[in-house]
């Protein structure tokens, strides 16, 4: 399995519209990538470190199936439209879990 994380926080500029509007379509995502398994979103609630705002992470079977959900167009669309537009910060990290083989 590969996980896929992401954590972010929203600039200053982004008001409840636009936000609402970036964590409905992150929701969303598993609805059009039959491959995502796992998918959770939620706000950090963590005491210790306040770095981001929210996580999502998510897992696929296969790196394939990870880049398939990246290069898609409605990934690249929403990214580039909704996400980015909105976000201040991010940090993006895709991982191999312990026991993965590819082959």
């Amino acid at each position: 399995m590969i996980r896929h994380i992401v954590f972010f926080s929203f600039n200053e500029a982004a008001d409840n519209l636009q936000r609402n509007a970036v964590l409905d379509g992150l929701a969303d995502l598993p609805d059009h990538f039959s491959d995502m398994k796992d998918f959770a979103l939620g706000p950090n609630v963590s005491k210790r470190d306040s770095a981001f705002a929210y996580g999502m992470t998510m897992r696929f079977d296969t790196f394939a199936q990870l880049e398939a959900y990246l290069t898609s167009e409605r990934h690249e669309r929403f990214v580039a439209q909704q996400f980015r537009p909105a976000i201040s910060q991010r940090a993006i990290v895709s991982f191999a879990e312990p026991g993965h083989d590819e082959g």
